[in-house]
């Protein structure tokens, strides 16, 4: 399995749920992080609403992991990635 870095591949690429699905049985391991700038969920460019809609249709089972930078402080970025 590999890692999948939705902040790298929107940053390298773009596409995310288009990758996601293609190679979609081969990830075991999500990290998150918006794109520009490595902040929490939407403070960038990423609909991470579609994103996490993709994975919930894809039946995803495995780890999603927050490897981000809080733009404003710790709890602001807990509360962005409850969200969804």
């Amino acid at each position: 399995m590999i890692l999948f870095d939705a902040y790298h591949m929107q940053y390298n690429e773009g596409a995310l749920c288009y990758n996601i699905e293609k190679y979609f049985d081969q990830i075991g391991h999500i990290h998150i992080a918006d794109c520009p700038g490595r902040h929490e969920p939407g403070t960038g460019e990423i609909n991470y609403h579609v994103v996490y809609e993709t994975l919930k249709r894809l039946d995803y089972k495995y780890r999603v992991g927050y490897e981000l930078f809080p733009l404003t402080d710790t709890k602001t970025a807990v509360k962005a990635i409850m969200q969804d």
